[in-house]
């Protein structure tokens, strides 16, 4: 007979490997090297230009690589370049290894970003944005003007193990409730051949 327990904390054990596997799996990360260049040449560059300060870092709930995707959640204060957000959404890889970038919450930066997909900028560390001075006088960028009330699209971290960590009670409730069906029909089975063998040696006496 199968026993439930030992179903769901075979499950739970999977999911914790799971959670692991990244420590085990994660490829040797390789120092992020970018050319020099200065706040007008990113200027030019960026899709997008804004000063805010960095409210919060969402990681991957698993990490596989320094490549994978984080999202930077600016304030924005200052906008020179580009439709921004008040609340706007940058992603960029999770390690600087990976030329991701290296701002830590509390910060101002200055954020030159790219391509907006789905209404998230990206932006890394060669792209020009960096930790913005006290009292710093920017380059000629103009007057700069607010940002678009709201919050832009703030993407999730939908990758298959991190739904699974995400939603790990889901996973084990479902296996338990596959196992107890499971054994319930067997239980069945056997109730219902026991059955059918004691009519058999009914009739034979």
């Amino acid at each position: 007979m199968v026993n439930l327990r030992r179903v769901v904390l075979m499950m739970t054990v999977i999911v914790g490997a799971i959670v692991t596997v990244n420590t085990t799996m994660a490829p040797a990360a390789f120092a992020c090297s970018c050319a020099g260049m200065s706040d007008e040449q990113a200027f030019e560059r960026a899709d997008a230009v804004f000063v805010g300060e960095l409210r919060q870092i969402r990681r991957p709930t698993i990490k596989f690589s320094s490549a994978d995707d984080s999202r930077f959640i600016f304030t924005v204060n200052q906008v020179y370049k580009g439709v921004v957000h008040a609340t706007q959404s940058i992603v960029s890889p999770s390690d600087g290894a990976s030329c991701g970038l290296e701002i830590d919450p509390g910060t101002v930066a200055l954020v030159f970003a790219h391509s907006p997909d789905d209404g998230e900028y990206a932006a890394g560390l060669c792209d020009g944005t960096r930790k913005l001075g006290l009292q710093e006088l920017l380059a000629d960028f103009g007057q700069g003007t607010k940002p678009q009330p709201g919050s832009s699209p703030i993407g999730e971290d939908n990758s298959i193990p991190s739904l699974v960590v995400r939603n790990w009670y889901w996973v084990v409730a479902s296996g338990a409730v596959v196992t107890a069906i499971t054994v319930r029909r067997a239980r069945r089975r056997r109730a219902f051949a026991d059955t059918s063998l004691s009519i058999q040696q009914g009739q034979g006496e």
